[in-house]
């Protein structure tokens, strides 16, 4: 996969504070956002374009550092990665944790409810015949179902097998940082560029545009993006503020180290790329200075998100004090190998319930999601409230730590803002707090306006919460765009994409980074077919738009319009049998099947003895995670009662 690393060159002034460099050449592709998203791009173009072609990802981050939650990778963010490099799937799956299951708790008396239920990834996987899958018990011993209620995760594994066939995928939780991580690792050295972060991005003029496709359309300088080198070629200017040396971690002492490096390692870099994609996230600067300027709507709701170790709760001898000085919390009992076998690989969530028990029909107004993300051995938690509730609890909005951490952050940057948007630095700037981006907390803030926030929760699950690192909290508001606004032009405007939460973000619903990986297949498909430039951003966007309107904007009970999307995702292959072969992706054994299958049915026959080799690598793989658990004990299935909300 690796086709060797792309350098950015540039040109440092030696006057003193920050100095301005620009690039020794032009960039065929600059990728702004060194997320998931911006890395399986980045990764599924290198797939297409020719060798030599100069592409970049531009991440604001110094370092990559511990953050983000976890993410259930769903049957179509399995297909994406799969048709992207089948590798890439293999790995992620060596990474994921299958959930037992799901446990649903009154949130302020504690009691778990008995609807809670299991996901029987064993038939999923093919294990069991279909006709024998029976609901598991709940961990715990309470009594499960088939409930109203039942999480995404669940639906997907009981349906993974009858979609096209397949048994051998179950969806599993995975950090977000390991999922960065496989795709980093899956990049060329060098081709992320750390420490950049994009301020504005300005674009060349219509004409200019017009000029450009017309010249690409009637050569093949599409298709071969290199060669374009016209003195006179008209180009995306990215303006950019790059900081050198690691990240600093978390605490007091930290941000002030980080200020210091912001001031001591600053340096102005101005970016020329023939081509942008914007995958900089749901406030996407790219996608405001040089698309279409639209942004997300805050909707008056704040989550916050956090992770520590499981080692970290009820250590022998720990005290009343944890690692780092942090209150100490004990083990729960929910997540307790004595009490509860498969507590410790099971979800839990805690929400409001009827003076009867019963959970309010529609949406929780507060929510706390307890869940393992992966093999690393961390838990993730979040945690979703109304504005209000923070508010009613004496905390401001926006916070004014946040205040303070965005001035810093945009210390010396507000003159390149306005040099780079023809004076109007303000829209180079996050909006104001009335669109929920820019008032955020993150670290000791974040959490003390969390546990402010949620004093209602039982005593277990708030010495949790406090317990865990403050430099993993984070608080954010959540706006997200509405599917009306998906119209042409709105994410691919002639060079410029916008791909993932910068062109489409929307609830916080599980679909958000399965959507990103198959942004990135769908737009590696294509670049092939057209070319690199606005005729293949153009296909892109109206491939995708309907798609995850449908998807995003299904308001369904049970989600009966996206299921079966997600289910039968597709995707074209972005990887030749002879590819992979030759850069030594499969083994021996399986590159002479693949030989023999060439031989008699070409190419894709090659290819589909791969596949089948990789999906079975998969299955056993995720196989193996259940055989190393405790044996689940199935029963009757008890339902939610009728016109419960529907967690997915």
């Amino acid at each position: 996969m690796h086709r060797g690393p792309v350098l950015l060159c540039r040109a440092a002034a030696a006057a003193a504070g920050p100095s301005t460099a620009t690039l020794d050449e032009v960039l065929d592709v600059a990728v702004v956002g060194g997320g998931p998203c911006g890395l399986a791009t980045a990764v599924a173009l290198l797939q297409v374009l020719p060798q030599g072609t100069k592409l970049k990802v531009l991440e604001a981050s110094p370092s990559y550092t511990q953050q983000g939650a976890g993410v259930l990778l769903n049957v179509n963010g399995a297909r994406a990665l799969e048709a992207i490099h089948p590798r890439l799937l293999q790995s992620l799956a060596a990474r994921s944790e299958l959930v037992a299951g799901m446990c649903s708790y009154n949130d302020v008396t504690g009691e778990r409810m008995p609807w809670s239920r299991g996901m029987d990834h064993a038939a999923a996987l093919g294990q069991r015949p279909q006709g024998q899958q029976q609901q598991q018990q709940a961990p715990g011993g309470q009594g499960s179902g088939a409930p109203a209620a039942a999480p995404a995760a669940a639906a997907a594994a009981a349906g993974a097998s009858a979609a096209g066939g397949s048994s051998w995928y179950s969806p599993g939780l995975i950090e977000w940082n390991e999922i960065r991580a496989a795709l980093y690792e899956a990049l060329p050295p060098g081709v992320v560029e750390f420490g950049c972060k994009a301020l504005s991005c300005a674009a060349p003029t219509a004409a200019a545009e017009g000029a450009a496709a017309a010249e690409a359309a009637n050569s093949a300088v599409a298709h071969n993006p290199q060669h374009q080198d016209h003195e006179d070629e008209q180009l995306h200017v990215l303006e950019v503020v790059r900081t050198a040396g690691p990240a600093a971690a978390g605490g007091a002492a930290a941000q002030q180290q980080r200020q210091q490096q912001r001031q001591q390692q600053q340096e102005r870099v101005v970016v020329r790329a023939r081509h942008v994609v914007a995958a900089d996230g749901y406030f996407s600067r790219v996608r405001r200075t040089a698309g279409d300027g639209r942004t997300p709507v805050f909707r008056e709701r704040l989550t916050w998100r956090g992770s520590l170790e499981r080692a970290d709760l009820g250590r022998p001898g720990a005290g009343p004090e944890g690692p780092e000085g942090r209150p100490g919390a004990p083990l729960p009992s929910w997540l307790d190998p004595e009490q509860d076998p498969q507590g410790a690989s099971s979800s839990h969530v805690w929400t409001p319930m009827t003076a009867e028990g019963r959970p309010p029909p529609g949406p929780p107004e507060t929510l706390v999601l307890v869940y393992p993300a992966g093999t690393s051995g961390r838990l993730v938690w979040a945690a979703f409230a109304p504005l209000s509730r923070l508010l009613a609890a004496g905390e401001p909005w926006p916070a004014a730590a946040a205040a303070a951490e965005a001035a810093e952050a945009t210390e010396g940057a507000a003159d390149l803002a306005a040099s780079a948007c023809g004076g109007d630095a303000v829209s180079a700037q996050l909006p104001g707090s009335s669109s929920g981006a820019g008032g955020a907390a993150t670290g000791a803030a974040a959490l003390r306006r969390l546990l402010a926030t949620f004093s209602h929760l039982p005593a277990d699950v708030r010495q949790l919460l406090a317990a865990t690192p403050p430099h993993t909290v984070t608080e954010h508001g959540i706006s997200f765009h509405d599917v009306e606004g998906f119209v042409q032009g709105a994410w691919a405007r002639g060079r410029l994409v916008a791909v993932g939460d910068a062109a489409h973000s929307g609830p916080t619903d599980g679909q958000g980074a399965n959507l990103a990986l198959e942004d990135a297949a769908v737009l590696g498909a294509c670049v092939r077919k057209h070319g690199l430039g606005p005729e293949a951003f153009a296909a892109w966007e109206a491939a995708r738009q309907p798609r995850v309107s449908a998807i995003l904007g299904d308001r369904t009970p049970n989600a009966a319009v996206r299921t079966p999307l997600i289910r039968e995702a597709a995707f074209e292959r972005l990887w030749s049998a002879e590819g992979l072969v030759a850069e030594g992706a499969v083994p021996p054994e399986v590159a002479a099947r693949a030989a023999d299958a060439a031989a008699d049915g070409g190419e894709e026959a090659a290819a589909q003895v791969i596949l089948d080799w990789s999906r079975e690598a998969v299955r056993s793989t995720l196989l193996g995670q259940l055989a190393r658990r405790p044996a689940p004990v199935l029963q009757p299935a008890q339902q939610a009662p009728a016109g419960s909300w529907a967690f997915r």
